[in-house]
């Protein structure tokens, strides 16, 4: 992952799949602000966008979200479709 982008600041998709999205976004935005820059960034294609999964956990059991393991006053969330 270069988190290293121009932009950020703000939310940087670092992974995205055909039904998952992984982003990393500064701390003080709300789920809900994350939420609807990653669906204005990359847009899902799907009538309801990305959204929260259910399990509030990464595929390693890790809590969605955690701290990034690069850059301090970030964390990680997923998002699915």
């Amino acid at each position: 992952m270069n988190l290293h982008a121009p932009d950020a600041d703000g939310v940087i998709v670092y992974a995205r799949g055909l039904l998952s999205c992984s982003v990393c976004a500064p701390v003080a935005m709300s789920p809900e602000d994350v939420q609807a820059e990653v669906n204005r960034l990359r847009p899902s294609g799907t009538e309801a966008g990305w959204v929260r999964p259910p399990d509030e956990t990464f595929s390693g059991g890790e809590p969605i979200p955690c701290p990034c393991n690069e850059l301090p006053g970030r964390q990680h969330w997923l998002f699915e479709c």
